[in-house]
């Protein structure tokens, strides 16, 4: 980022911020402290990997996320008694 013109090194830090949240993000709603191999719940990220245009959740994460979901409206249903 230092070599990049100042605009963009904004656009660059905030790129890299974003998918920082996500990473987090991804722990906090999936319910799990578990990394993967590919995509957002990768452990570690490059400097590339976090500023490029290509960034998302693979299928796996996608599909972790829609069961987590499923659970916790399964559970809210069970408590309400519906």
């Amino acid at each position: 980022m230092a070599t990049a013109r100042p605009p963009n090194r904004d656009h660059m830090l905030g790129r890299a911020l974003g998918r920082i949240v996500a990473h987090e993000l991804f722990h906090i709603l999936a319910d799990t402290t578990l990394h993967a191999h590919d995509g957002v719940a990768r452990s570690a990220l490059s400097r590339g990997e976090l500023t490029t245009s290509e960034f998302g959740f693979t299928a796996l994460e996608t599909q972790t996320l829609h069961v987590q979901k499923w659970k916790q409206l399964t559970i809210a249903t069970d408590e309400s008694g519906q």
